[in-house]
């Protein structure tokens, strides 16, 4: 006997067994093979990804879309994408360490105001000295976080 899966409605709280439908194969895993192969920031093509690890492009698709979403990891990694031409590419990077938003905020803001400020002045007034210093802080930071 085919294994069947009932719908619910939320409505009333009953299930319909008239609309019973046969459970979908299950696709393949292909998060763990793309990130092995993949993971590394260099944009790419979705059709030539696929060819290479021998996949649905749709299949591929789903994949990369979930890992798109904001707020959500999917096999340690998170991916981007962009239109270019005719072609959709994704970019997909490991996420080895997560900065909190707060102390992005807090440790940023200040250096960028001060970049803005010294932006805004002219050349006889400006400090290059000032902007050496601000971005002496913002290599520090990349580092620690990067540690």
């Amino acid at each position: 006997m085919p294994d069947l899966q009932f719908i619910t409605s939320d409505d009333d709280g009953y299930v319909c067994a008239e609309q019973a439908l046969p459970k979908s194969a299950r696709r393949p895993m292909i998060g763990q093979p793309l990130k092995d192969r993949y993971a590394d920031g260099k944009w790419r093509p979705l059709e030539r990804m696929a060819a290479k690890l021998e996949v649905d492009v749709a299949h591929l698709r789903d994949t990369l879309d979930r890992m798109t979403w904001r707020n959500v990891t999917y096999y340690g990694c998170k991916a981007e994408k962009k239109r270019v031409g005719t072609e959709t590419q994704y970019r997909i990077y490991k996420l080895e360490k997560a900065i909190s938003r707060s102390e992005l905020v807090e440790k940023l803001t200040p250096i960028a105001q001060a970049l803005a400020e010294e932006g805004r002045k002219n050349m006889v007034t400006m400090s290059v000295a000032k902007v050496a210093i601000l971005a002496g802080q913002l290599q520090k930071l990349l580092r620690e976080w990067a540690e």
